[in-house]
């Protein structure tokens, strides 16, 4: 499949421009597309922090997909000023935002980042770096300190020297951010007790000791996401849009009804089956058609994109399949939008064909 379209929707090259295939991460770009018209540019994930009665912290996450090591270490910083004089007897986790048990559709069982789980409440993409020396194993950053249920999930994985693994287990990732949270405000010099629980609601009518706004917003957060290609962002952002229609939990169904709702309201529906947000599933399909007219409406967020040869475009990759899609500006006809998908697994064939684009045309 290869559609070339100029300024006005001409056919510059036209080929199977109706058949349906696997857009794989070029997805990305059409779950960027309903965030930035549901949630706005602006729009920053929050995590909400209270004291209950007991003396515990309860952290309720809201779906920040970017609560990273740094922006933790600024959450803590920021509780360190506001915690009671005595500390915390412990901490609660509510991660009830999202459906317990979600599995990706279409992740495997792999140790590899980009099969990470989701959940309202994750740090650090729900991975952790880690090293094995003679002496065990140890935390890869300076900035994360290595928890027990960090530790215990790396010795799940085999491997040596250095690795990034995911935390395999959606039932673990609350509890890991509680427990780094934690770590991070004792080496600030706050008292926190107890273990870490994990609860299965809010904490109604109990008053926010602090409320974190994520330092970026969601603009900035597309970026990173369209970058580096990463499925967790994706999926969590995918997750956020079920909220914005449907009451808590989110589930990934509520949240294709949603896309697929708002892409008809655009016009933009016909064509596409979305099951998830970042392309890692085979169930999602679309065709040149509807990508194109994806990319229409996207122009005005071309400057997310990242550039391959001076080419704005978002790359898809499974077995067996390579996609891309994108724009690029030609001498001839102008401003130009395509939409390439390729069977097999030669990744450069795909961005030779937009070389020859720019020669041949």
């Amino acid at each position: 499949m290869l559609v070339v379209t100029g300024p006005h929707r001409e056919r510059i090259r036209n080929v199977n421009p109706t058949v349906q295939f696997v857009p794989a991460s070029t997805l990305k770009v059409v779950t960027a597309l309903t965030a930035l018209d549901r949630l706005g540019p602006d729009y920053r994930f929050k995590t909400t922090f209270r004291v209950d009665d007991d003396g515990k912290l309860l952290i309720e996450g809201g779906g920040d997909p970017y609560l990273v090591s740094e922006e933790l270490g600024l959450i803590a910083s920021r509780l360190a000023e506001r915690a009671p004089a005595r500390g915390f007897t412990g901490v609660k986790v509510d991660d009830s935002l999202f459906a317990r048990g979600l599995v990706v559709p279409g992740a495997s069982d792999t140790a590899n980042p980009y099969d990470a789980p989701v959940g309202a409440l994750s740090a650090n993409f729900n991975t952790i770096l880690v090293k094995r020396t003679k002496a065990g194993l140890e935390s890869g950053e300076t900035l994360t300190p290595l928890t027990p249920t960090a530790r215990d999930v790396a010795s799940t994985w085999r491997f040596r020297g250095w690795a990034r693994v995911n935390l395999r287990d959606s039932d673990v990732t609350a509890r890991y951010t509680g427990e780094l949270i934690a770590a991070l405000l004792r080496e600030r010099g706050v008292h926190v007790g107890g273990s870490v629980e994990r609860v299965g609601s809010p904490a109604h009518g109990v008053p926010a000791l602090y409320v974190h706004e994520q330092s970026r917003p969601l603009s900035e957060v597309l970026r990173e996401c369209l970058k580096v290609s990463s499925n967790f962002i994706a999926n969590q952002i995918f997750l956020t849009l079920a909220l914005e229609s449907y009451p808590g939990p989110a589930t990934f169904e509520k949240a294709a009804r949603v896309v697929h709702a708002h892409l008809a309201s655009r016009g933009l529906a016909e064509g596409f089956t979305i099951v998830e947000g970042s392309g890692l599933s085979r169930d999602n399909q679309a065709t040149a058609e509807a990508f194109l007219r994806v990319l229409d409406t996207f122009e005005p967020w071309i400057g997310l994109l990242r550039l391959h040869e001076g080419s704005p475009s978002k790359t898809g990759t499974l077995s067996g399949t390579r996609t891309l899609v994108g724009y690029f500006d030609h001498e001839k006809h102008g401003h130009l939008h395509y939409v390439i998908y390729l069977d097999g697994n030669r990744s450069g064939v795909r961005f030779e064909l937009v070389r020859l684009f720019r020669d041949y045309l």
